[in-house]
């Protein structure tokens, strides 16, 4: 595909390829190497591995991005080129802007290459808790969640969730609804505003604001990471190694899920546990251990050492990192209406993880 397009994608090739070896029968003495594109990462240094997993996404994200600029770039001049009668013609030009044929455009070429199913949306919404007023909805793309464990206990994956989604309340906020209601009714009243200054009616009115972040689309492969850095009380990094629970079926909850209208949607989806990546270690040290499931089975992959397990064991192992989940059910209306909500709300941030605003977690690997 690539080829034929002239774009470079060594990630995707690499990729490829070691996928293909990993799906091979090979003698068990054998060890599979990465190929050296995907081990770009490989240094002296310690290594977290939330990092070199959005690496590795954003190298496929540039190389999808370059076939889909080329490709559109094709699809041009023989959509300019489609012609309809005269007067079918002139009706289309009148009624489509140039804002429309760039859409059409922009959807034709997206058809090109399949949505990466790591993609969800995640929407954030600023509602004045004294009014009620909200500009709408923001959406910001996301490719790994992460949920920070703070200064926190042992607990359940779902009250971290929980936690993420709550409304976060900000003091000091501009309110330009409050503002304009302040500023209206002091127009009408026959004594001046107290904040009338030198015949200016506007005066910023300062409230309370929730900040909430939900699932605006969910993404076909969930995936989790588990922030264990935390600062001690002399500002030193260390790790959090309190015990997250977490389940082998996750069903995400209208909790969880934006609204529409502001009543509850119904969308939701019910995730599988495909695979876990667990930490062991300090916080500037330590070994990774992955833990994969093939059909019903479970393996544990410890550097070359791949050994069979149960899922039991990986329930109950500790110091979990990354939790990778795969979406077998969801809402068909539901995600029908989570389009339309994306299409409907302001454009979409183009970030590879939302969370790159929380602190960046810094736990190393082997």
């Amino acid at each position: 595909m690539f080829e034929r397009a002239g774009i470079e994608a060594a990630t995707h090739e690499a990729l490829e390829t070691f996928l293909g070896q990993l799906q091979e029968e090979v003698d068990a003495r054998r060890t599979i190497w990465p190929p050296s594109t995907l081990k770009s990462m490989s240094t002296w240094q310690q290594q977290d591995a939330q990092e070199y997993f959005s690496k590795i996404l954003d190298a496929v994200d540039k190389e999808s991005a370059r076939y889909q600029r080329t490709m559109s770039r094709r699809l041009a001049p023989g959509l300019a080129a489609l012609r309809f009668p005269d007067s079918r013609q002139q009706q289309i030009e009148g009624a489509m802007s140039q804002h429309n044929k760039d859409e059409t455009l922009h959807r034709t070429s997206e058809m090109l290459l399949p949505r990466n199913p790591l993609d969800g949306a995640l929407s954030q919404i600023l509602k004045c808790e004294k009014c009620g007023f909200s500009e709408g909805l923001s959406l910001m793309s996301f490719n790994c969640l992460t949920l920070n464990l703070g200064l926190g206990g042992d607990c359940y994956l779902e009250d971290l969730l929980n936690a993420y989604t709550d409304p976060e309340l900000i003091e000091g906020v501009e309110c330009d609804e409050c503002t304009r209601i302040i500023d209206q009714e002091a127009t009408t009243s026959e004594q001046p505003s107290v904040n009338q200054v030198e015949g200016e009616r506007k005066s910023k009115v300062l409230s309370t604001k929730a900040k909430q972040i939900l699932f605006g689309r969910l993404p076909r492969d969930l995936v989790v990471h588990i922030n264990r850095s935390i600062f001690d009380d002399w500002g030193n990094q260390r790790k959090n190694t309190s015990l997250v629970n977490f389940p082998p079926a996750l069903e995400i909850v209208d909790d969880w899920v934006a609204s529409i209208g502001g009543s509850p949607s119904g969308r939701h989806g019910s995730y599988e546990l495909r695979c876990t990546v667990t930490h062991s270690g300090r916080h500037d040290n330590g070994h990774y251990i992955a833990y994969g499931k093939r059909g019903k089975e479970w393996y544990s992959f410890n550097d070359e050492v791949v050994t069979k397990t149960s899922e039991e064991q990986v329930l109950e192992r500790g110091n979990v990192f990354l939790l990778f989940y795969e979406l077998i059910e969801q809402d068909i209306l539901g995600e029908l209406e989570a389009s339309e909500q994306i299409d409907m709300c302001s454009c979409p941030t183009n970030t590879n993880s939302t969370e790159r605003q929380d602190e960046a977690s810094t736990e190393d690997s082997k």
